[in-house]
């Protein structure tokens, strides 16, 4: 008569009375998987199934996740591309301006015609105070 699998794996005798689901010595450990019957066919096709369908479910997730991932990585490109644009331009707008400003200064002085007695920091300092025309006197107590 064949062994359950507990009996052989502990080197007992493994006595049952025919038709019983458990060996004696099962029945006295209270082992309820004996095993005398062999293996359970059904039971272990569903868990192959159960396993099946959690792999393939995993698989799934990974595949969601790396298309989830080359998603976010394209974006982040066009960000980076986006924002490159921008500085490029802020950047140039920027330059444009210090030159603009820079030629500004360079034609201030020249074009401004000076009375006898003024000096480059008088004229410094009525631009300073916001005077429209250099020419013009400064209210009492400005200057």
């Amino acid at each position: 008569m064949p062994s359950c699998p507990r009996c052989r794996d502990k080197a007992l005798s493994c006595l049952s009375s025919p038709g019983a689901k458990r060996c004696s010595e099962c029945v006295l450990a209270n082992n309820a998987q004996c095993g005398l019957e062999g293996p359970d066919i059904p039971s272990l096709q569903r868990e192959k199934t159960e396993l099946d369908a959690e792999r393939e479910a995993v698989v799934a997730a990974q595949e969601a996740n790396a298309r989830r991932a080359r998603r976010l990585r394209k974006r982040e490109q066009a960000f980076e591309k986006k924002m490159a644009r921008i500085l490029f331009h802020e950047a140039a707008a920027v330059s444009e301006l210090e030159e603009e400003e820079r030629l500004e200064a360079q034609a201030a002085p020249s074009s401004l015609p000076l009375s006898p007695g003024w000096g480059a920091a008088d004229i410094d300092q009525v631009l300073a105070l916001g005077s429209p025309d250099p020419l013009t006197p400064l209210p009492s107590g400005q200057a």
